[in-house]
């Protein structure tokens, strides 16, 4: 069963990311992250992959046209285990009363504050590679609309475990349409990369002035590797039907 998720998700999903992801602009000091339990780490994000190496496979430098498209998933854990509130201003940053909602700040403690959000992302990147494909730069903007945005706090009300959950793209002024730009570097099937978004995160003047980005490790699975997978199943499978 497991050999066959497997093969499932590799014919059909051959991107893997990995991202951690903060914020900049004018208001970032306001919703500072931590890694604290993982919190503001998401992996992995499943995407389709197609690329295409052009020029002769001798050059030593060949130009590549690499598109993915997929759903992901990111999370914010605030550090300061802030709480966002809407009023009638729009979203702001609130500090919660001790006495009614206190955190642990431990690794993998109880308390926290998370903001999170899906979304299906295109990304585009146009860059270069080596012949045996050891070294790849590339570039390119990034697309994402956002799908859902949830907003939850795990906290201790006077000793007791409580929790608050506020899901709603609309109710924290969030821009659906996102778009963004930034580069990777590494080689062809493994390496990093880096994107900033352009857009705001929240409307104009309804929401702190912050910009999401984001800094990860990318896998592409070629389709050689696919191909080699699916040869070496099937051999396995004939193999059982003989014997």
């Amino acid at each position: 069963m497991k050999n066959k998720l497997l093969f499932i998700l590799i014919i059909t999903c051959n991107s893997v990311f990995a991202q951690y992801t903060f914020f900049i602009g004018d208001d970032a000091h306001e919703l500072t992250p931590t890694a604290r339990g993982f919190g503001s780490i998401s992996f992995p994000s499943i995407m389709i992959n197609q690329s295409k190496i052009f020029g002769y496979p001798k050059k030593i430098i060949r130009p590549f046209l690499s598109i993915n498209l997929g759903v992901n998933y990111k999370q914010w854990r605030f550090n300061d285990n802030i709480a966002l509130i809407r009023d009638d201003m729009g979203v702001v940053v609130a500090v919660p009363h001790p006495d009614y909602e206190s955190y642990e700040n431990n690794f993998f403690s109880y308390s926290k504050s998370k903001f999170t959000l899906s979304s299906i992302r295109i990304r585009p990147e146009f860059g270069f590679t080596t012949p045996n494909k050891k070294f790849s730069i590339a570039t390119g903007p990034l697309f994402e609309i956002y799908l859902s945005a949830k907003h939850k706090r795990k906290y201790f009300d006077q000793q007791k475990k409580s929790k608050f959950t506020q899901p709603g793209i609309d109710y924290y002024n969030i821009n659906t349409y996102q778009f963004g730009w930034g580069a990777s570097i590494g080689m062809y099937h493994f390496g990093a990369f880096s994107y900033v978004m352009i857009t705001p995160l929240f409307k104009e003047n309804l929401g702190p002035k912050v910009y999401a980005a984001e800094v990860g490790l990318y896998w592409r699975i070629l389709r050689e590797n696919i191909d080699t997978f699916k040869s070496k199943r099937l051999a396995r499978i004939q193999a059982r039907e003989f014997n």
